[in-house]
């Protein structure tokens, strides 16, 4: 056993697992929408 090593409940872990897929969902409408905004820039 190392010390100093964290354990997590699975009631954590699950909530760090929900803000990554939060994070993840915005980040990907971060980048749908420059995309959007990029196009919509574009001369055609």
């Amino acid at each position: 056993m190392k010390a100093g090593r964290v354990f997590l409940t699975n009631a954590e872990i699950q909530k760090i697992d929900l803000v990554h897929v939060d994070y993840a969902d915005r980040l990907n409408h971060d980048m749908a929408a420059r995309r959007v905004i990029e196009q919509s820039r574009r001369p055609p």
